[in-house]
């Protein structure tokens, strides 16, 4: 039978762990992606999703309802992934060795579609992407927050606005100034 995340988080409530089970597997690959846009190291992002699902577990006596669980859990994961980068600055303008670029990483891999490109063109689309990585990681929480949701996980506004606990319209302000700041970013350091 196919339980709705109500009838998972009642019966998960209940003490039916096997419920919150499925909820965990319905939801854990969403919640590294975020969690790995943001912390930048795959072992990170695991613990950030793993320490995740533990918070929303022994919360769930708190979830309202009122806005999708999806949306609440992924909250938790913005919010401990945000922790960790605070507790390990050295994070914070490093782009980790231990995520190459490859052709899989469909949201920094810059995809070259003619053939006839040189590895100049390669090589060039490469720095870019690092530049803009570093870019982001020179943001503020906030701005990091909304880059990370809306262009990167490409969210909607009203999802990001859920995720963040705050109204569309701060959203949308928060999206304008971290563009314009990542353009700043970029232009100073001689990358476009």
């Amino acid at each position: 039978m196919d339980y709705s995340d109500e009838q998972l988080i009642n019966m998960s409530i209940k003490g039916d762990t096997s419920a919150f089970g499925i909820l965990v597997e319905r939801y854990q690959n969403k919640a590294y992606a975020i969690s790995i846009k943001i912390v930048q190291n795959h072992d990170d992002a695991l613990d950030c999703v793993q320490d995740s699902f533990i918070k929303a577990f022994r919360n769930l006596g708190q979830f309202n309802f009122q806005s999708s669980f999806n949306t609440w859990l992924y909250r938790i994961v913005t919010n401990s992934s945000l922790d960790l980068l605070r507790k390990n600055k050295k994070y914070q303008n490093d782009v980790p060795i231990e995520k190459p670029l490859t052709d899989d990483d469909d949201e920094y891999f810059i995809q070259i579609e003619d053939e006839k490109s040189g590895v100049e063109d390669i090589v060039q689309s490469n720095e870019t992407v690092l530049a803009v990585r570093r870019a982001i990681n020179e943001l503020s929480d906030d701005f990091k927050k909304v880059i990370i949701l809306f262009e990167i996980e490409q969210l909607s506004l009203i999802e990001v606005s859920r995720i963040l606990n705050v109204p569309v319209g701060t959203v949308k302000s928060r999206l304008f100034r971290a563009r314009e700041r990542l353009a700043s970013i970029l232009k100073e350091k001689g990358t476009f």
